[in-house]
């Protein structure tokens, strides 16, 4: 799932857009900024080194340019099975010093102008100091490190879900009760949720399984806050988890 939240006053761009960006602000005896443009590339040189790519990218800027928020997802990336999931990586950037230069990766990433950056399976940051064009590229590394030791994990998760059918509309009602009484959804999405369960809007996401039942909950989260969005994220991958192995339906994929 990626997030890329902002308001009306952000002002959509595309990469050759922000090449051709001056930088607003100079260099002083402790501060150095970075271009917008180069903090995406030097994430997306990164990918390219291993054999990976984007698409589907999607830049704004904020505060007259002084601020960058982007995603964009993942290709390239092996065993990701055949439950439909993408990795996803998030970019910001600040002039104004507001925010480090910084990338996110995941299965569930946010970038909001409010400020909220998470992704899930990796994280790089770096202040905007004399040594930040150095540093910087040696922590989106670190954090693409991360993503290619853990997405194997997270496919097998998926396809575990996937695998484990819900056998009757009994347990379904039961399952999605539950996350209501966890708190995990309002009352107000119940019925968004049932409607997505019945009838996804993707089709990898149809079979009441426990994958359907993931999917139908974070469909259900447009238009949420990004803070909420990220607790309930957490939330609901704990709740999946523990009710599948409770109810004795988890099954390992084949």
């Amino acid at each position: 799932m990626a997030m890329l939240m902002h308001s009306n006053k952000d002002v959509p761009v595309n990469m050759v857009e922000m090449e051709n960006l001056r930088t607003l602000v100079k260099r002083t005896a402790t501060y150095q900024p970075m271009r917008h443009a180069d903090v995406v590339n030097t994430c997306v040189h990164a990918l390219y080194e291993r054999g990976l790519g984007i698409t589907d990218q999607e830049f704004v800027l904020s505060q007259d340019g002084m601020r960058m928020f982007g995603v964009a997802h993942i290709t390239g990336l092996r065993d990701l099975g055949n439950t439909g999931w993408r990795p996803i990586v998030g970019f910001r950037n600040s002039y104004d010093r507001s925010t480090p230069a910084g990338m996110v990766v995941g299965s569930r990433v946010m970038v909001c102008s409010n400020l909220a950056f998470t992704g899930n399976l990796g994280e790089a940051r770096r202040k905007h100091t004399l040594e930040i064009y150095r540093d910087f590229p040696q922590r989106v590394e670190e954090a693409l490190d991360s993503l290619e030791h853990t997405v194997g994990h997270m496919t097998r998760q998926y396809e575990t879900w996937k695998a484990s059918r819900i056998p009757s509309t009994q347990m379904l009602d039961h399952i999605v009760m539950g996350m209501w009484r966890e708190g995990i959804i309002g009352s107000q999405r119940l019925g968004k949720v049932m409607e997505q369960i019945d009838a996804p809007d993707h089709e990898p996401f149809k079979g009441r399984t426990l994958w359907t039942v993931f999917n139908a909950v974070t469909e259900s989260m447009k238009g949420l806050t990004p803070f909420r969005v990220s607790r309930e994220t957490v939330d609901l991958h704990d709740y999946i988890d523990t009710v599948g192995l409770r109810l004795g339906i988890t099954r390992q994929a084949a």
